[in-house]
């Protein structure tokens, strides 16, 4: 039988066109960027710095609120988790805050014991600006009113001691406070991974600890070993 017309146009043309080449590379693709991680991104700082110690107050884009302070060997870490509508809250408060007439420099009498202090701002869709003052200073009513802010982050994170971080995994140097007050270094691991080895800051004797059991024996990281 012969076929004839459009379907055998339409035969003709498949017949004709070419196969395609198993072996052709697929288009680039534009790999899709990243996400920024949250937990790198500061919203606010305010680092102060005397000859005698040394503190920062830090708030993450994530809500984390993390409180540092070292004095002479003694270094201390505290945190705090802010919620999200918290953490839109406070991001609310220091966004209200019209300082654009405020002079990013400030001075007043200095001595060993008075801190200098950097505060950074760097809040959704607005520049970034930074402040030095000192401890003392006088300051417009608006940086005023952002350093009272940092003050109830700093307050937030010391009263939040009450419990390890979210997800908090040990490591060598660590200083946990237990219930009892007493605080213990983390030195080492058994064997299986499953049992913490701490040894007495303020009295020396060991004990060991389940992973799993870090949070109802110990109720916060007072310091966090730098790495």
């Amino acid at each position: 039988m012969r076929i004839r017309g459009p379907v055998a146009l339409l035969a003709l043309l498949l017949l004709l066109a070419p196969w395609p080449d198993s072996a052709q590379e697929p288009e680039d693709v534009e790999p899709v960027a990243e996400e920024q991680d949250l937990r790198s991104i500061e919203r606010l700082s305010l680092a102060c710095e005397s000859e005698l110690a040394r503190r920062d107050v830090t708030l993450f884009a994530n809500g984390t609120v993390r409180v540092r302070e070292e004095r002479g060997e003694e270094r201390q870490l505290r945190l705090a988790e802010l919620g999200p509508d918290e953490l839109d809250a406070y991001l609310r408060r220091l966004a209200a805050e019209d300082l654009r007439e405020t002079d990013a420099n400030t001075s007043a009498p200095s001595g060993p014991w008075v801190e200098r202090c950097e505060l950074r701002l760097a809040l959704p869709e607005k520049p970034e600006r930074v402040f030095r003052l000192e401890r003392f200073a006088s300051v417009s009513l608006a940086l005023s009113r952002v350093r009272a802010i940092v003050e109830e982050l700093e307050q937030r994170a010391k009263a939040d001691l009450r419990g390890l971080p979210g997800g908090y995994e040990p490591k060598r140097g660590d200083v946990l406070e237990r219930r009892d007050g007493i605080r213990f270094r983390v030195v080492g691991f058994t064997t299986d991974k499953k049992g913490v080895e701490l040894v007495g800051v303020d009295q020396p004797f060991l004990i060991y600890v389940a992973v799993d059991n870090l949070s109802g024996e110990f109720i916060g990281l007072v310091m966090e070993e730098e790495r």
